[in-house]
């Protein structure tokens, strides 16, 4: 009996063991339909993960705007999405939100591709600077076909950076895209990758995760 009870105990706090917070929580993942942001003419399914939007910031009963300034992709014991104090972990047993955010980030071993402003600065002699503007579109290969991303200018913190996967012949476009990051990962660990998708406006206050598979 004390050994079922043991056996019980280990199995009830095993997800706060292994994530090592009492506050992380599970998030529930939400199919998105087609809507005038999101057009999928595929048979790849969309789910929206993670909108900062669902957890606003009180203080004195006063709603205040979030601001994200960056987010990082790092590689712990599971890979994390991390902004500000808030670290977002992607596991085999789900997609968690966590409280605590340690200032160590590793750099996680899969690509990264990310577009912000699509703008550089270069010093001249004068100390003038000039502006370069990065626009256009770029191409790259996935599991689920390719995606453009169709690079334009938006503001001084937040670019336009929207993007279409061309799969089977058919197109998922994402249109109200700001500053993204994208990679594959095989988050449940069943030899395949998905597709997740970060799209953030600093100032706007919005931070949106999804993630997009074909199971």
């Amino acid at each position: 009996m004390k050994r079922q009870l043991n056996i019980l105990f280990w199995v009830l706090t095993m997800p706060i063991l292994a994530f090592g917070q009492v506050e992380d929580t599970l998030l529930q993942p939400k199919l998105i339909l087609n809507d005038t942001s999101i057009i999928n003419k595929t048979n790849l399914k969309v789910y929206l993960l993670f909108d900062i939007r669902d957890y606003p910031t009180v203080i004195d009963g006063l709603l205040i705007p979030e601001y994200v300034e960056y987010v990082q992709i790092c590689q712990e014991d599971f890979l994390t999405i991390c902004y500000d104090n808030i670290k977002l972990k992607i596991s085999s047993t789900g997609f968690y939100k966590c409280e605590k955010n340690e200032n160590i980030c590793i750099q996680p071993k899969i690509k990264i591709n990310e577009f912000g402003t699509n703008m550089d600065y270069k010093e001249l002699k004068n100390e003038d600077v000039k502006i370069i503007c990065k626009v256009g579109k770029k191409s790259f290969k996935t599991r689920f076909g390719k995606i453009e991303v169709n690079r334009q200018i938006g503001c001084m913190d937040t670019g336009k950076n929207p993007l279409r996967i061309l799969h089977s012949r058919k197109t998922l476009q994402f249109n109200d895209i700001g500053n993204l990051m994208f990679f594959e990962f095989d988050g449940d660990n069943d030899k395949k990758t998905e597709l997740y998708i970060v799209n953030f406006f600093t100032c706007g206050g919005r931070l949106e995760i999804y993630r997009i598979d074909d199971k």
